[in-house]
């Protein structure tokens, strides 16, 4: 399918709506209005979904065509939204919207004589998941830590350290430090926003999105010697996760794992940005860049 993300969830949103439908029409599996939206706003609310799961796509697998939708994406797509801190309502409501797209799409298919199938179901098994792991929450929780050097300074490997000094820095995610080689090492650099000299690295994360991470100039030194020395920088991940937990049991404060730092970063970074002279939508617009996203949007889900 062409055209904008818009333009294509308009093209799916017809083919599942017809404002004032009964609700006896739309339950009788014979019919083929069955299933389909009878509310404005209920249609309103799923494509908003839609345009968001667009924008992922293109943004994480550079997808532009929803014809493409793989269950895969759907189940990316969704434990996005559950790694950001959302009510299990929230969940539910991008389920059904999900489950529409899936109605529509098949429709699609059919009435362009495709030979194709969407299935995702997977949505219902997620959400369910999510329920009874206590996964969701009933409003926004800061991730934030309150005092993250504090938990850096009780890590029990130095190499734990640095990779969380380099998250909380930087705003890497955790596979961004798990592994670096030589050739991500970018020298000393002019930060725009604080005007200070920083060390930087390029990561590639997330679907291979690739970006700048910057650190002290101490903090690169560090770097550089372990990697000159060893070849490459490497820590265990599920070691790393552990030793942040044990940190934050000894400080009896509530474990947001390594992903914690990247929160602390974006609230961070984004008044370094309005210091700086920078507009709130400016700010929120290149801290998500920062963090290897694409809409301003998801960094207000770091600052709440």
């Amino acid at each position: 399918m062409r055209g904008s993300v818009y333009y294509q969830t308009s093209v799916l949103a017809k083919l599942v709506f017809e404002s004032g439908t009964k609700k006896v029409v739309r339950k009788d599996k014979s019919s083929d209005k069955h299933q389909i939206v009878a509310s404005y706003n209920t249609m309103d609310t799923y494509r908003k979904t839609w345009n968001d799961l667009g924008f992922y796509i293109f943004e994480v697998f550079e997808i532009r065509d929803f014809e493409k939708l793989e269950p895969l994406h759907v189940e990316k797509f969704i434990y996005e939204k559950i790694f950001s801190v959302v009510s299990h309502q929230y969940l539910q409501r991008i389920s059904s919207s999900l489950g529409k797209l899936e109605l529509a799409l098949n429709k699609f298919a059919m009435q362009q004589s495709r030979d194709k199938t969407y299935d995702f179901s997977i949505r219902k098994k997620i959400v369910k998941e999510a329920k009874n792991f206590k996964l969701t929450v009933d409003n926004y929780r800061d991730r934030a830590y309150d005092y993250p050097t504090h938990v850096i300074d009780l890590l029990n490997d130095d190499s734990f350290k640095l990779a969380a000094n380099i998250q909380l820095s930087g705003g890497a995610r955790s596979e961004g430090v798990c592994l670096i080689k030589k050739e991500q090492l970018n020298g000393i650099k002019l930060d725009k926003v604080t005007k200070q000299k920083m060390g930087v690295i390029i990561t590639a994360e997330k679907g291979g999105k690739v970006g700048a991470i910057n650190m002290s100039i101490e903090t690169y030194t560090y770097l550089s010697n372990i990697i000159e020395r060893e070849g490459v920088f490497k820590i265990d991940y599920r070691r790393y996760v552990e030793a942040i937990q044990n940190a934050c049991r000894i400080l009896n404060v509530k474990c947001e794992g390594s992903h914690g730092f990247r929160w602390n970063f974006a609230q961070r970074r984004v008044l370094e940005y309005h210091e700086a002279g920078y507009s709130y939508k400016e700010s929120l617009q290149f801290v998500s860049y920062e963090m290897k996203h694409l809409r301003p949007d998801i960094t207000t889900r770091y600052t709440g």
